[in-house]
């Protein structure tokens, strides 16, 4: 799909309704035309084929739908502040589903549209105020939903990320994308290039930012109209704010190296090793982590509670609010990524069952393995290295190598445990993120 966002529409019709517990007045009649249609489904026009306009309540806008799109399942889910989350599937054969909600102020509905075959997720979202016995027609922006940072290239890597599975290069010799995020749907990625010595850089959407420091950037986050980049410049640890406020050395007079950073209520959080020693700060104050030999690559925060994964020696761990959790002591294993949500901790990574590795992620500590992914020598070695968790659904960035082959990497993704390839030879998948 080369257009870049497809329009959905959501209808929203407020009526006089009543339900047991409810007054008329307490909740509305709403209508959703997610504007998708599956076409192994029908042979009718698709997106965009029909905009329900309520001014008459009967008028039928006609677009050119794509014919290349084909869905699964699409879902819909609506939360608010005194509000029970509904979740709802909308038809595959309409697109239209219609249903009661309570009226309020910032109710937020949320589309996901899961691809089958060669079509990729797609999602939507917005936040309205529904107040009894209003019409009104919502539109939602329906977009391409995974983004994955990388690079590819044998001798000479360049950066990129991939959208939906679709490659854009980025600008910088011998680059590469270490971290991706998200911010008004607009990608942030961060990494490193070569300018006769490695030096650290970022990327606003396809736009390069030289930070002007030799060293790496490991990490970036967006925050209130901020940007924050973790890494290290001549071997000392830190961040950068915007760029030109500087850096802010967390490791000084020692070599170090941030890995991951989150900012919340303006507070950065962030994670790597001083001096050999594994840490992590709140602000500038550092914390000893707990453990021997250990390497922190990802942090993350839910309320209050921090996360943090890594690798004790030869096996994954994860650390929350300080307290270590073995994840794998049965085999060699690694984490490389930790993300939690509703209270449920997944931790990416991979782990060696034999002589060759394999891609997995845990869930409160049980391993979830990735299928094996057949090659002309066996089974190719399978690597994790990025997780996020969208609803139910776990996606995780990666590679897989068969090194007794011969043969370079091949930069893919998983949804769940089906593996998405990503284009680019020699290509290598570092970080993922999901557009809302």
């Amino acid at each position: 799909m080369k257009n870049s966002k497809l329009a959905a529409v959501l209808i929203i019709i407020s009526l006089s309704v009543s339900i047991v517990g409810c007054s008329r007045s307490d909740m509305a009649t709403v209508t959703i035309d997610s504007g998708l249609r599956n076409h192994s489904l029908s042979q009718k026009p698709g997106i965009l084929d029909r905009l329900i306009a309520l001014i008459s309540l009967g008028s039928i806008a006609q677009a050119d739908p794509p014919v290349d799109l084909s869905f699964s399942l699409i879902n819909l889910t609506i939360s608010g502040p005194d509000m029970e989350t509904v979740a709802a599937q909308i038809p595959m054969d309409t697109g239209i589903a219609t249903l009661q909600i309570p009226a309020g102020n910032s109710r937020f509905f949320k589309v996901k549209a899961h691809g089958s075959g060669a079509t990729q997720d797609y999602s939507g979202s917005e936040i309205v105020n529904l107040n009894a016995g209003e019409v009104r027609a919502i539109s939602i922006s329906m977009r391409e939903a995974v983004y994955v940072g990388g690079y590819y290239g044998e001798s000479v890597t360049t950066p990129c990320y991939w959208k939906n599975g679709i490659r854009q290069d980025l600008t910088g010799s011998d680059g590469k994308v270490f971290s991706i995020t998200l911010s008004d749907h607009i990608p942030y990625c961060a990494g490193s290039y070569d300018a006769g010595n490695i030096r650290a850089c970022y990327w606003i959407n396809t736009v390069f930012q030289d930070v002007l420091n030799d060293g790496v950037a490991n990490a970036i986050e967006v925050e209130g109209g901020h940007i924050y980049i973790g890494g290290n410049t001549f071997n000392i640890g830190g961040y950068w704010v915007d760029n030109e406020a500087g850096f802010v050395m967390l490791t000084p007079a020692a070599t170090g190296n941030v890995r991951s950073l989150k900012v919340n209520n303006t507070t950065v959080h962030s994670t790597g090793v001083h001096s050999g020693t594994a840490k992590y700060w709140s602000g500038t104050t550092g914390t000893l982590l707990t453990g021997s030999g250990v390497i922190p690559y990802s942090l993350f925060i839910e309320g209050s509670d921090v996360y943090i994964c890594g690798d004790e020696g030869t096996h994954a761990i994860y650390y929350r609010n300080g307290v270590k959790h073995d994840l794998e002591l049965s085999f060699t294993s690694h984490s490389r990524s930790i993300f939690v949500r509703n209270g449920n901790v997944y931790v990416g990574g991979y782990y060696y069952p034999g002589s060759q590795s394999k891609a997995c992620y845990w869930i409160n500590g049980t391993r979830i393995d990735m299928p094996d992914v057949p090659d002309l020598e066996g089974i190719a070695e399978t690597y994790a290295n990025g997780i996020v968790v969208d609803e139910n659904d776990v996606y995780m960035s990666g590679y897989a190598f068969d090194d007794m082959s011969g043969y370079s990497s091949e930069g893919c993704y998983w949804k769940n445990s089906t593996r998405h390839i990503l284009t680019g030879t020699a290509s290598m998948a570092t970080s993922i993120c999901f557009d809302k």
